[in-house]
């Protein structure tokens, strides 16, 4: 586990997760079903201080490919719920919660590894209460899925070379403000 201290007035019940690289984190995105699955290493649960504006996600990882000629792509999106189980969108279709990685033309052989650096703010009336009113712990997790069919995008891993693969410990680092 790591820890980072962070000295800002305006960031308060700050939560840091780290999951440790291994074969096992590694995420291989292909899916000729085009559906969504969740992001190892992407979740988080976490409940706001009362009268907070914002919660900030921070999800820090690498998305790499090795394809022959077409670069693979990939889409994820934020997603929050009671559990893992019970995941939904933020807001009304998840608008400002998608981002999408990669290219969909062809072109010489293709490894690279892009840093990903999602950075989400979940408005505080976008965050859940009870019947009550009292702000709810959530879970908070990113998804992810391929969207050029027929190739394999890889995540939390670098591809340095083609069917080289280095893993990546991704971490989440999660606040009010």
């Amino acid at each position: 586990m790591t820890y980072i201290a962070i000295s800002d007035d305006n960031r308060k019940r700050i939560k840091i997760k780290r999951t440790e690289g291994t074969s096992s984190t590694r995420q291989y995105v292909y899916d000729s079903s085009n559906a969504w699955v969740n992001l190892t290493g992407s979740s988080i649960v976490y409940r706001p201080p009362a009268n907070f504006t914002a919660v900030v996600y921070e999800f820090n990882s690498v998305f790499g490919y090795s394809a022959k000629y077409v670069p693979n792509s990939l889409m994820l999106r934020l997603r929050i719920g009671d559990s893992t189980s019970s995941l939904g969108d933020v807001t009304s279709n998840n608008e400002k919660y998608i981002v999408s990685y990669g290219g969909t033309t062809g072109g010489v052989r293709a490894n690279w590894s892009y840093p990903i650096n999602l950075t989400f703010r979940i408005e505080s009336s976008d965050w859940p209460v009870d019947s009550n009113g009292i702000i709810k712990e959530q879970t908070i997790m990113s998804q992810c899925k391929g969207y050029l069919a027929g190739y394999t995008a890889n995540v939390n891993v670098t591809t340095p070379t083609h069917n080289v693969y280095l893993n990546y410990s991704p971490f989440i680092i999660v606040y009010s403000v």
